[in-house]
């Protein structure tokens, strides 16, 4: 299955979008995030499995994350017990001006490969030279770098329901493994 999954055609898909039951509450979220949403969405801690580079005539740049919809707090409401997280794609459009900075050694050799996006930020706004599309920079800080490009919008694709998870991070092997499951 691709990075975007086929998902989003199954019944099944779709009904559990709607509402999902997790940890005794009813949890509602969309099956597609984009440009009107992002003042609501938050990425902090979101896991970073791998990037698309744009190729010619396809200029898009996606993410293949985890992203967590919801943080739950112990009883005593400084430590978190778990998190509703689910596999997502974000997906930017018409990127230009892409910088890549990625360094592993800022953290001495320790669990290289393994990423998490810190913030994703949006600022100045403009009408593309055409006159139209909204053109935004954009920059996605990781726990390891940078990355900042221009792009017209973005699209945030949830593969599966969310579920409630004791770590941030499904890992590749129960992404996989959820989205295969999904797809019967």
């Amino acid at each position: 299955m691709d990075i975007h999954g086929s998902l989003a055609s199954s019944p099944n898909f779709w009904y559990h979008a709607a509402q999902t039951v997790l940890s005794g509450n009813v949890m509602t979220y969309q099956t597609v995030y984009s440009d009107d949403d992002f003042p609501q969405m938050g990425w902090h801690d979101a896991a970073v499995y791998s990037m698309t580079f744009p190729r010619p005539h396809f200029f898009t740049i996606s993410f293949d994350i985890d992203y967590i919809f919801k943080w739950h707090k112990t009883e005593v409401g400084t430590h978190y017990r778990g998190w509703d997280v689910a596999p997502c794609t974000l997906t930017f459009q018409n990127v230009s001006g892409l910088k890549v900075a990625v360094d592993w050694s800022l953290r001495g050799g320790i669990n290289q490969g393994d990423t998490a996006i810190s913030n994703v930020r949006r600022q100045n706004s403009r009408l593309s030279p055409n006159g139209e599309f909204v053109c935004w920079g954009y920059e996605i800080e990781l726990d390891v770098g940078l990355i900042s490009f221009e792009a017209t919008g973005f699209e945030q694709i949830v593969r599966v329901p969310p579920k409630f998870s004791e770590s941030q991070h499904l890992g590749r092997a129960d992404a996989s493994e959820a989205i295969e499951i999904e797809g019967k």
